[in-house]
């Protein structure tokens, strides 16, 4: 998904930085999909994009990225403070 709809939009700024902020992350950073609810949560995050997308809704489809993203960032960020 994370390739997918960059590579669609056929915007190769929007993949480069894409590219970079994954190789970034997949340095600093594991992954949080190893649960299970953070996993379908993902999914169903990603699925509300596409759907924002196949409407024509670009406002709404930023929005659900948007929170998609952070969703990530505060489940990582719980999962770092419980570890601690």
């Amino acid at each position: 998904m994370h390739q997918t709809i960059p590579g669609a939009a056929q915007n190769r700024y929007l993949v480069t930085s894409l590219n970079v902020l994954r190789d970034g992350m997949m340095l600093i950073s594991s992954t949080n999909l190893h649960s299970p609810t953070r996993a379908r949560a993902a999914h169903d995050e990603h699925c509300r994009i596409v759907e924002a997308i196949e409407r024509g809704d670009a406002d709404g489809a930023r929005a659900t990225a948007r929170a998609h993203v952070v969703a990530a960032h505060e489940a990582k960020l719980r999962e770092k403070s419980a570890i601690a």
